[in-house]
């Protein structure tokens, strides 16, 4: 009996500790605090899934296969606070684009997502030093106004 509770209490650990890339943009989520267009606090539904376990129809998501491999949410004025804790869990990211918004956070764990290829978080309110972990990511091409 003592086996099966250690076994059961070690799979509640692992399950907590598998975030899917849907709960992951769930969490994201709660930091938005202002949507003035309300694209993205509209759209973002925890009741629309597809059988893949993407989200359906979420503004500037782009999903296959229940993985999401790119977020892009330019110029839509966001407020809020943008966890890259978060995202460090989407393994197929390739492009992550969200210029031009109101989001705070800091720059933390860039490096550690192995799929990006395109990062765009210019014009926003972050704060801390680029992680120097993004040097190790050999496919990752920056906008030009990274660096401005």
């Amino acid at each position: 009996m003592q086996r099966f509770n250690f076994v059961f209490l070690l799979f509640l650990v692992v399950t907590a500790l598998a975030q899917s890339d849907f709960e992951a943009l769930l969490e994201l989520k709660k930091g938005i605090e202002k949507d003035p267009s309300g694209k993205v606090l509209d759209s973002w539904d925890s009741n629309s899934l597809a059988s893949d376990g993407c989200p359906k129809n979420w503004f500037g998501i782009t999903c296959n296969e229940g993985y999401v491999t790119s977020i892009t949410l330019n110029d839509l004025g966001l407020v809020g606070n943008f966890s890259f804790p978060v995202i460090v869990g989407l393994k197929l990211l390739r492009n992550l684009s969200i210029s031009s918004n109101q989001l705070t956070g800091t720059i933390s764990n860039i490096g550690s997502i192995r799929s990006i290829e395109f990062l765009d978080l210019s014009v926003n309110a972050f704060h801390g030093v680029i992680p120097s972990g993004i040097a190790n990511l050999k496919d990752l091409f920056f906008s030009e106004s990274f660096f401005k």
